[in-house]
């Protein structure tokens, strides 16, 4: 059994945060918006809770029909 260090546990880790950062980023950028150094950090760095914030306001504004 291959047991990782924990070098390479945050390099996974900010590996799969700029990937899932490059894909919130291209469905802000989607809407018209943009997006500085400061919040794609915080994109990359934070991004189990960004992913989960975007699913959230996805759905909100998927069923907030204003029509």
């Amino acid at each position: 059994m291959i047991i990782p260090s924990y070098l390479e546990l945050i390099w996974y880790y900010l590996l799969v945060g700029t990937l899932i950062g490059f894909i919130l980023e291209k469905s802000i950028r989607w809407v018209g918006d943009k997006v500085n150094w400061i919040e794609r950090f915080w994109l990359i760095s934070a991004w189990p809770l960004m992913i989960l914030a975007f699913i959230y306001y996805f759905f909100v504004g998927l069923f907030n029909s204003d029509d």
